[in-house]
Formats: C-alpha cells, structure tokens, sequence
C-alpha cells in the first residue's frame, strides 16, 4: 500500500511538474503553483518522510512552485487551505487522531 500510495503522489506531482516546466528563472511568486504537504503522523512513521519533504521543496523550487511543508492540523483550515493550489499527504496516517473532529 505505501508504494502505491507513494507513487500516486509521485505520479501527480510530477504531471504538476510538466505542466509547469516553461521558464524557471524568474517566475514571479504569484504565478508560481503552492502546494502544501502535510507529513503528521499518529502511529507509524516512516522514517523516510523528512527526506521526502525535502526533496518535494527542492523539485518545486526547481519547477516554479513554492512548496510549504507542515505537520500542524492549523494549517489545513480552510482560510490557509485557500492559499494553495495542491495538497499532498506525505505518509500521513490515522488523521482522525492527529486532526480534531470538527476540522476534518
């Protein structure tokens, strides 16, 4: 399950990526893609998913996007949810443990 899980993420992104390649040089922030990626775990947790969190901030930098990384559930309510376009779920699990009820 996590490989397809991983690789589901992998594949959108990198369609986002595609889609975006035109001039990486000096793209104003406005026009860049923002994507969020929410990494908080409440049982297992891969010990892969900093490295991963990592690497999709180096790959949106390089492909125009800003990419911000987060582990607090404050950060998926819907007035900050607003300002992205994409949100990835990097190895999140159980989330009705890491997310109150009346958020999700």
């Amino acid at each position: 399950m996590l490989r397809t899980s991983c690789a589901t993420v992998v594949m959108l992104f990198a369609a986002g990526v595609s889609a975006h390649e035109n001039s990486v040089g000096n793209v104003p922030d406005s026009d860049r893609l923002k994507v969020l990626v929410y990494s908080n775990t409440a049982y297992y947790r891969h010990p892969e998913i900093p490295a991963i969190n990592r690497w999709l901030v180096l790959l949106g930098d390089k492909h125009t996007m800003h990419v911000d990384v987060t582990e607090h559930w404050k950060d998926l309510r819907p007035n900050e949810l607003g300002k992205y376009d994409v949100l990835i779920l990097n190895n999140a699990n159980q989330l009705d443990k890491v997310i109150p009820g009346e958020q999700r």
